[in-house]
C-alpha cells in the first residue's frame, strides 16, 4: 500500500512542479519534468494495456472451463440396445456398444466414427 501512496504522491508533485516551472518562466525544467511525466503516463497504459490483456485471457479461460463442463454435463451413459446409431459405411442402424456394423461388418476405430441417429 505504501508503494501505491508513494507513486500516487511523486505523480502529484511532478504535476506540481511542472506546473510552477511554467508559472515561473523556467521551461527548459518544465519540459524535462513534461517528458517525465508523459513517460510515467505512457508506462501506465503499458501497464493497464497488460491488465486489460490478463482479464481478457482469464475470462476466455472461465468461459472454456464453463464449456468444458456443460460438455462433461451432456455425456451420455452406453449401454447395449439403448443407444442406435448409423453406420458411417452403410447406414444400417446398429447398437453403440458393438464394435463392428453387424450388416455390411465394418470395423470402427471409436465412437466419433459413428453418427448418431436417436438417443433414449
Amino acid at each position: 500500500m505504501n508503494k501505491k501512496l508513494d507513486r500516487e504522491l511523486d505523480f502529484s508533485v511532478s504535476r506540481f512542479k511542472l506546473q510552477e516551472f511554467i508559472k515561473r518562466g523556467n521551461y527548459g525544467k518544465a519540459l524535462r519534468e513534461s517528458r517525465e511525466l508523459v513517460s510515467r503516463v505512457r508506462n501506465l497504459k503499458t501497464r493497464m494495456d497488460d491488465f486489460m490483456l490478463r482479464c481478457r485471457i482469464n475470462i476466455s479461460n472461465v468461459i472454456l472451463i464453463d464449456r468444458y463442463e456443460k460438455s462433461n454435463e451432456q455425456i451420455l451413459d452406453l449401454k447395449a440396445g439403448s443407444n442406435i446409431i448409423s453406420c458411417h459405411n452403410c447406414g444400417a442402424s446398429i447398437d453403440v456398444t458393438k464394435s463392428k456394423c453387424d450388416y455390411c461388418g465394418t470395423k470402427i476405430n471409436g465412437y466419433q466414427q459413428w453418427y448418431l441417429k436417436y438417443c433414449d
